[in-house]
C-alpha cells in the first residue's frame, strides 16, 4: 500500500503532527509544496485553520490535487484564533 503524508504549517504545530503520523507509518512527511507525483492509496493531509477557514495555501493545493492519483484522503488540522 502506497501512503503519503503532506502538510501545510505556519507555526510548526501541523508539521509536528505530520511527523508523528509519518514516524508511525515509517515514511517521510513532506510539505504541500512537494508535489505528489506518484499514485497513493492513502494520503494524510494536514493543514491549519485560521478564523474558521482553511489556510489559502492549503485551499490552492487541494484545487490542484489530481484526485485520480489518490485512493483516499485522511485529513487532520490544527486550529488557531477560534475563541468562542
Amino acid at each position: 500500500m502506497e501512503i503519503a503524508v503532506r502538510y501545510q504549517s505556519r507555526g510548526g504545530n501541523t508539521l509536528a503532527v505530520a511527523e508523528v503520523i509519518a514516524k508511525i507509518l515509517e515514511i517521510k512527511s513532506e510539505p504541500i509544496d512537494s508535489p505528489l507525483d506518484e499514485m497513493v492509496d492513502l494520503l494524510f493531509l494536514g493543514g491549519d485553520v485560521y478564523g474558521w477557514d482553511a489556510d489559502p495555501q492549503l485551499k490552492g493545493y487541494l484545487e490542484k490535487l489530481d484526485s485520480k492519483k489518490i485512493g483516499q484522503i485522511v485529513t487532520f488540522s490544527i486550529a488557531g484564533a477560534m475563541n468562542l
